[in-house]
């Protein structure tokens, strides 16, 4: 096989797999939300008290946000999350969704600056952008554990630095 038919291959596979990836977490979405919804969770053990609780379990394994993310996408439908592609694209345009269900038409198939310069628009921000405006914070993070220490906010006139 020829590597131009082959990377041509890939890359047909690749979609066709990241559809199945799109369609499994909007699965596993519902299914979190039933078991929310019903308060199934209870039944898992005496341990589980709460939703929180179950996704703590080494079979659920889920991040809160992210549960509660895959429950938020499996209410709508199916088609229109297909359209949006993957995972990180859907969670950025939820809050937009809500309210028109039409922008999963307009970001199919967006490259990754068209998808990110069609949601600055949507934030009403401009998508070119110069950067003039700029807000200055110190940040003070632990080098071991990464633990954010400070945060703060300051006035550029503090610093003695050029950026």
């Amino acid at each position: 096989m020829e590597k131009a038919d082959q990377i041509f291959k890939y890359a047909l596979a690749i979609q066709r797999l990241k559809k199945d990836i799109a369609s499994n977490y909007y699965e596993i979405g519902k299914i979190l939300r039933e078991i929310k919804e019903k308060k199934l969770y209870k039944f898992y053990g005496e341990h589980i008290r709460t939703f929180e609780d179950l996704l703590e379990e080494e079979e659920f394994s889920f991040k809160r946000r992210t549960a509660y993310y895959l429950i938020e996408i499996s209410k709508f439908p199916k088609e229109i999350i297909l359209q949006i592609g993957g995972y990180e694209r859907t969670v950025r345009l939820l809050p937009y969704l809500k309210k028109d269900q039409t922008i999963a038409e307009r970001v199919k198939g967006l490259p990754r600056k068209e998808f990110d310069k069609f949601l600055l628009e949507l934030k009403g921000k401009d998508g070119d952008c110069l950067h003039e405006e700029k807000e200055y914070f110190i940040l003070v993070r632990c080098k071991r554990c990464k633990k954010t220490l400070k945060f703060q906010r300051i006035n550029k006139e503090d610093i003695n630095i050029e950026i």
